[in-house]
């Protein structure tokens, strides 16, 4: 893989506010000991208490991964910054919050957890291969790349699943999010798979890995979109039906839309519709889509964060209204 980040500007948008220097007059909420950020940056505080749910110690993170990665890394200039940090620190926007911001130090005398104020430190957990030289508005740090990144927060993932049974679209529940993680690393940081198997070598179940990797796209924009393409192959695995994704629907010459998922043997249509969907220009825009495709012929089914939970019912059901 090319190292296509190597020296260059990594992290958040607005820079970090030096601790000592701050600008009268404005909120700011602080990220570690040297520096602070916009108030106005930080996660609302609902959404960072369900994340926290999830973490081992209930740590609740307001501050969003990229600015703890970028504050710790620049605070702690021999370390390097890994997992969840580094993959926030390039981009990406999914599977990053509501974790510890990790730094790999050779001469820490032990591992040690994190919390809102400090990172977790870790002795080993990187090659020296892996390691990429970024900066941040003229800060230096080290970072693991991408692919190295996501090798960490798959082992994470594998590690943490023991002793869990439950399974989502016929699958269990770790490799799930393994697929989600990949889909998300290619689709918004452009990895190759065999980069990911390459990083993994020796840290990773690589039979579980393949698995992961077969059942990956990079064709999915959000993790609710692999969920629904997951729950959706399952139906039509159970019917004998090709699915394909990024379905271009023509008519004429004029593009009328571009199904997330579609049975084009069966004129079924899948969209997910996102937070944005709800905004009242989107909604006429949609609802004039719908109309345009089913004038083309096609059936369309929406699904929203708050009903994916029914997509097995709803398409089967339609599947076998038009089958008999």
């Amino acid at each position: 893989m090319a190292n296509l980040y190597n020296g260059m500007n990594v992290g958040p948008e607005n820079s970090l506010l030096p601790a000592g220097n701050l600008p009268q007059g404005m909120q700011t909420m602080q990220v570690s000991a040297r520096f602070h950020m916009l108030a106005r940056e930080q996660r609302p505080y609902e959404l960072a208490r369900a994340d926290s749910r999830n973490h081992p110690r209930g740590v609740i993170y307001q501050v969003p991964a990229a600015y703890r990665a970028v504050a710790f890394g620049i605070e702690n200039p021999s370390t390097v910054v890994l997992a969840h940090g580094a993959l926030a620190l390039y981009g990406l926007r999914y599977r990053v919050e509501g974790k510890d911001t990790v730094l790999m130090d050779p001469s820490a005398e032990r591992n040690s957890h994190g919390n809102i104020y400090k990172p977790s430190i870790v002795r080993r957990g990187c090659k020296p291969e892996h390691v990429w030289q970024v900066s941040h508005c003229g800060y230096a740090l080290k970072v693991a790349s991408p692919a190295a990144a996501t090798a960490q927060v798959l082992r994470e993932i594998r590690r943490s699943s023991q002793g869990n049974d439950r399974t989502f679209a016929g699958h269990s529940l770790d490799l799930v999010e393994a697929i989600t993680l990949v889909d998300c690393v290619r689709h918004h940081l452009d990895l190759d798979p065999a980069d990911i198997m390459q990083a993994s070598s020796g840290t990773v179940c690589q039979r579980w890995l393949t698995r992961a990797l077969a059942k990956s796209s990079k064709l999915a924009d959000s993790p609710k979109e692999t969920e629904m393409r997951l729950l959706t192959q399952m139906v039509c695995d159970k019917f004998g039906l090709r699915l394909e994704e990024q379905v271009v629907v023509r008519d004429g010459g004029k593009i009328v839309t571009t199904f997330d998922l579609a049975i084009p043997e069966l004129g079924i249509g899948i969209m997910y519709d996102g937070a944005h969907h709800g905004e009242a220009k989107q909604w006429h825009k949609d609802a004039e889509i719908n109309t345009d495709l089913t004038i083309c012929g096609w059936r369309v089914l929406r699904f929203t964060s708050a009903s994916l939970h029914k997509l097995l019912e709803k398409l089967e059901a339609l599947i076998c209204a038009i089958q008999s």
